[in-house]
């Protein structure tokens, strides 16, 4: 970029697109292809930060030991507030209720967007996990302390997802179940399962979280 902001509509479109997109992933290549005089990956990449800095959307980067792996990763777009994908989806209130997968992708929006609001006062990083059909929604990490979070808008049984990052072995992480209905299921990898409220992972006015206690 000649400088931090030397294509202002440019940048105005990343974020529209990024917006709608909050809770998907899609790659700087794809988005440069839906963009018009998008110029490059890198300039993307770019904006992507100052919208990321300026607390409107960031790209989520996929978990992965390897830090030059977590770089190279699709990102996964998430609004810091979750109107932003309500003013800029296609879809009205009515739509997103009485279609199941929309209500998903909506319900899961909004919860990430508590986490990555929670991550600038809490002093954690917000990944993805994904590896295959098999993903975990949100992985907040703490030095050596890793989170796995599954989002879903009905009281389905654990996923695949959970359950393969379960798999991996890190005995200081937890694996978060939250759903729509009120509860999340809480537990360390290796040991039973426990639930509690919703409000105790995830609080409706202090932006605060109790994943690491």
């Amino acid at each position: 970029m000649d400088s931090p902001i030397g294509k202002p509509a440019l940048l105005r479109r990343t974020f529209e697109l990024s917006a709608a997109c909050s809770g998907q992933l899609l790659s700087l290549t794809k988005m440069v292809g839906q963009l018009q005089d998008a110029g490059n990956t890198t300039t993307l990449s770019g904006y992507l930060d100052l919208l990321d800095q300026s607390g409107m959307v960031c790209g989520l980067q996929k978990f992965a030991m390897n830090q030059v792996r977590r770089r190279a990763s699709v990102p996964k777009y998430q609004v810091y507030n979750n109107a932003l994908l309500s003013f800029y989806s296609d879809y009205d209130f009515a739509a997103a209720r009485n279609d199941r997968k929309l209500r998903g992708r909506f319900f899961e929006s909004a919860v990430g967007a508590h986490i990555i609001n929670c991550a600038y006062t809490g002093n954690f990083h917000v990944f993805y996990w994904r590896d295959g059909n098999d993903e975990v929604d949100f992985v907040p990490v703490r030095n050596s302390r890793i989170v796995a979070i599954e989002v879903k808008s009905n009281d389905i049984a654990d996923t695949a997802g959970l359950h393969r990052f379960e798999g991996m072995g890190d005995d200081a992480a937890r694996v978060v179940k939250v759903t729509s209905i009120g509860k999340v299921r809480l537990r360390r990898m290796t040991t039973r399962a426990a639930s509690s409220p919703i409000h105790s992972v995830v609080p409706q006015r202090k932006c605060s979280m109790d994943l690491y206690r």
